[in-house]
């Protein structure tokens, strides 16, 4: 290969819906990339898949489907965040990648109460960003501000309460794109 060459880089996404729905061919016309996106997938299931990730680098994006249900006036308790990230660090763990892009979990709009519920995500998000920082070829990309508005999702980028519209998806490729 010249020094003019560059070699294919592969991407291995995984995570949940917001990773089967995003259309990685199209943002990533330059790179050998593979879609590992499951509807309903949390952050347990990918321990049970049989994920070849030797010489890649992967893009994470998972942990909205473990979120349990709110009740707002009892915020998530801190053994409930305590069991993700630590979950989370082991599939991490589990991942014999060149690299690895750990996007936050994003803002949802859940109920008319959405920004108490996008504050208890920002803590989690907040402890995942510590949890991953001592690792080198960790990235930890929050995204998490750029998908609201006044404390609630900005809706130019979804097209529901959770998943991305294509605005939402070329934000989310253009940071990809800058952590690469």
């Amino acid at each position: 290969m010249s020094s003019c060459e560059r070699q294919e880089e592969s991407l291995l996404f995984i995570g949940d819906s917001l990773i089967y729905e995003w259309d990685i061919l199209r943002s990533f016309p330059s790179s050998n990339v593979v879609n590992l996106g499951v509807p309903g997938a949390q952050i347990g299931d990918i321990q049970t898949w049989n994920i070849d990730s030797r010489g890649k680098t992967i893009v994470l994006l998972i942990g909205t489907n473990n979120l349990p249900h709110l009740n707002l006036e009892e915020p998530f308790s801190n053994n409930f965040t305590n069991s993700f990230v630590n979950s989370y660090l082991d599939v991490i763990q589990t991942f014999n990648a060149n690299k690895i892009i750990a996007i936050s979990i994003l803002p949802r709009h859940k109920d008319m109460e959405s920004k108490l519920y996008n504050k208890e995500i920002e803590k989690i998000n907040e402890q995942l960003a510590n949890a991953l920082s001592f690792d080198s070829h960790i990235v930890f990309l929050n995204a998490y501000d750029l998908f609201l508005k006044e404390g609630d999702i900005n809706l130019v980028y979804f097209k529901d309460g959770l998943h991305l519209n294509h605005l939402g998806y070329e934000l989310l490729t253009q940071l990809v794109k800058e952590k690469l």
